[in-house]
């Protein structure tokens, strides 16, 4: 059996693209939480949580360390800096929230470790992205990037094959002859000397 190192090559390339979006997938994916006492770690990228009641519920956002962190969002009353108790590693930082009825988005960003806890008896429903929208973007095109090069690169090794038959061969171009010409061009004529007796 002969071994086509070309074969290895191809399938080694596709493994690369496949690990690649699979990768990219996988990290481009959010994680969910539900129940009551909610309590979750952030990610520094964006966060939804729906708050299914009619009322306000309250939250915190807390970490422990020298670090503080901001929170950012649209909804009112939810933006703003963590207030910060004690000193070192020892120091504790806590936002206060209040999530108003509905969904409330919010990005956190900065210090250490920072969870969400909302002590209620009603579900809550919280959604995080993994990454910030910055790295998504990032990730995303390096995926595109890995895929668009393994297809070149798979397309090379079996000298773009595949290319030049979609493209079609070159037809050559039908040869027309020159205005003017007939069938006896090309044919040897006999000259009137030729039928002199000698």
């Amino acid at each position: 059996m002969k071994f086509d190192m070309n074969m290895v090559k191809i399938l080694g390339m596709i493994v690369i693209m496949v690990g690649a979006v699979a990768g990219a997938i996988n990290t481009l994916g959010s994680d969910s939480y539900s129940g009551a006492n909610l309590t979750f770690p952030t990610a520094g990228s964006s966060i939804t949580v729906v708050n299914p009641s009619d009322a306000g519920i309250a939250a915190q956002l807390l970490s422990t360390g020298a670090r503080s962190f901001r929170v950012t969002s649209t909804a009112d009353g939810i933006a703003g800096s963590s207030a910060s108790e004690g000193t070192g590693t020892a120091r504790v930082n806590t936002r206060d929230i209040v999530l108003p009825p509905g969904d409330t988005t919010f990005i956190v960003t900065g210090g250490s470790g920072v969870a969400f806890t909302a002590v209620t008896e009603t579900i809550l429903t919280a959604t995080i992205q993994r990454v910030s929208e910055g790295t998504a973007r990032v990730v995303m095109l390096g995926a595109i990037a890995i895929v668009l090069f393994g297809l070149y690169y798979i397309s090379g090794t079996t000298n773009h094959a595949l290319v030049k038959r979609l493209m079609g061969r070159t037809t050559p171009l039908p040869v027309v002859a020159a205005a003017g010409s007939d069938a006896s061009q090309g044919t040897t004529l006999r000259g009137y000397g030729d039928n002199l007796k000698r």
